[in-house]
């Protein structure tokens, strides 16, 4: 554990490499070098998130001031939930 005060800076200084890029020299300890990331395709794509459906979705938050929702989601399920953006000590009484 690193103490929080001026120390802190020489110790990390001291004991802490830095290496810019995926690629290092430490070779002699058997470190494994970084590599690049696999490429493995579209995570959405591969659980089915393909992008909002109308028939599947439906609208139960909106921020907008007035209450009203954009022109692209106007086709969409609307079931607001007004209690979403209480905060959580006001649904319940805390004192008598």
């Amino acid at each position: 554990m690193l103490p929080k005060n001026t120390l802190r800076k020489g110790l990390i200084e001291k004991h802490v490499k830095i290496f810019h890029g995926p690629y290092h020299n430490l070779d002699h300890i058997n470190l494994p070098q970084f590599t690049e990331t696999a490429n493995i395709g579209d995570v959405n794509e591969d659980l089915g998130l393909d992008g909002f459906n109308k028939d599947n979705t439906t609208i139960i938050y909106n921020t907008n001031e007035n209450g009203e929702l954009p022109e692209e989601f106007k086709d969409y399920n609307v079931e607001i939930d007004e209690s979403i953006a209480e905060p959580l000590g006001y649904r319940k009484k805390t004192h008598t």
